[in-house]
């Protein structure tokens, strides 16, 4: 409930905020800042190798520290590898991505891989030490600044920049504030730090590496991949159209997901290492994950270009269209999103990498092909939608029965 206050306080800003946002900024505006999250978030999944998933398990906080500060210290290394690459390849990238814009941004890459990586492996930290009010605290700080900037520089007149502005704001400011207070809190596990126990805690836990950093990688595929292709098909007005409705539909789900499945993963790990059921636990978050998403996207599905248009302007009806289409396949993925560290717990990353491999294939393939035989954008999410929701309720129903199967 504290981390539900706090995501729900910092997500009603953005949402409060973004009908103004959408009459100062263009799709196309929109469109920018998703290519060049998309290339950051290519690098931000390997930035950690993964070892931040693995903070919560360590029965001792040395072993885990010693993890975090393995994390943060390959993060380092990945942000200077992604400045190095796409300074080098820039032109091209732009090119591919039929943005010219995109090299006046190279040097920002770098800071937000760095950034997520940080934050990511900060944010399991004190998931870990239960400091739930600080995570509460951190979401209002990061919307807040975020949102204020983009609004602040829009009326400014800075529309070609001010969307990516006000989103590094908000990322330094919520990375700050987990630096800042896990810093004060750790100091004396400092000294328990060695090469000799990151040595160990990186070969115990290498599965995460091996396995998960590769099932994320595919997350991305699918949302990088996604961005990119209708970005080389379609143009930046196509991907803003997108990646707004993504970014407006996804607040609410993230705002109860990210909570419901922080508190979940680590009630759930303990419960197993104590070997205790989590059966009963799993089927009563499915019902009310199905309850509260059913509030969140049936209006959607139902009207959304009319909700569209009539919030954020004429000028968004499309984004509207792709909001009704896209519902089932947000519904469903809200349902998985927690459920996923369930394959965690029970030590199924492989499995898990090969389920969310083809999973995350489907989606951006179904565009690319449809892309190439000149469907409709429309018509291709439509038929991307169609079958990755099938697909979805296999692996829902996989995860369940790991849970049933290991009933005490």
């Amino acid at each position: 409930m504290t981390l539900f206050s706090g995501a729900s306080i910092a997500q009603f800003i953005p949402i409060l905020v973004s009908p103004v946002l959408s009459r100062i900024y263009a799709p196309e505006n929109f469109g920018q800042l998703g290519v060049i999250m998309s290339v950051v978030g290519i690098f931000s999944i390997v930035a950690t190798f993964q070892y931040e998933s693995a903070i919560m398990l360590p029965k001792k906080d040395e072993d885990a520290f010693n993890l975090l500060v393995l994390a943060v210290s390959i993060t380092f290394f990945i942000s200077v590898l992604s400045y190095i690459l796409v300074n080098t390849f820039d032109v091209q990238i732009a090119r591919i991505l039929k943005s010219r814009s995109f090299i006046n941004w190279v040097f920002i890459i770098p800071i937000l891989v760095f950034l997520s990586g940080l934050f990511n492996s900060l944010n399991i930290w004190a998931s870990r030490k239960k400091q739930f009010k600080r995570l509460a605290f951190r979401q209002i700080a990061q919307t807040t600044v975020g949102a204020g900037t983009k609004l602040t520089l829009g009326w400014l007149k800075y529309v070609n920049s001010g969307l990516i502005w006000g989103t590094l704001a908000g990322q330094l400011t919520s990375t700050g504030v987990l630096t800042v207070k896990t810093f004060n809190d750790t100091r004396n596990l400092f000294s328990r730090v060695s090469l000799r126990r990151i040595k160990y805690n990186a070969l115990l836990y290498q599965d995460f590496p091996k396995y998960t950093m590769w099932q994320g990688f595919f997350d991305l595929v699918n949302a990088s991949g996604t961005v990119f292709i209708l970005s080389s098909f379609y143009g930046l007005k196509v991907v803003g159209l997108y990646t707004f409705t993504l970014g407006l539909l996804m607040k609410p789900t993230r705002m109860v997901g990210k909570a419901v499945s922080q508190v979940f993963y680590q009630n759930a790990s303990r419960k197993v290492a104590n070997n205790e059921s989590i059966f009963g636990d799993t089927i009563r978050l499915v019902k009310n994950l199905a309850l509260v998403g059913s509030l969140i996207f049936f209006p959607v599905l139902i009207a959304g270009p009319y909700l569209f248009s009539f919030v954020y302007g004429d000028k968004w009806w499309n984004a509207g269209v792709i909001a009704m289409i896209l519902s089932p396949y947000l519904f469903v993925k809200f349902l998985t999103s927690p459920l996923s560290n369930i394959a965690i717990i029970f030590n199924k990353q492989k499995v898990f990498m090969i389920i969310a491999m083809i999973m995350n294939i489907l989606f951006p393939l179904v565009l690319i092909i449809s892309a190439n035989i000149n469907i409709s954008y429309v018509n291709a999410f439509i038929i991307a939608t169609a079958i990755i929701v099938t697909y979805y309720f296999f692996i829902i129903k996989w995860i369940v029965n790991l849970t049933k199967n290991n009933e005490v």
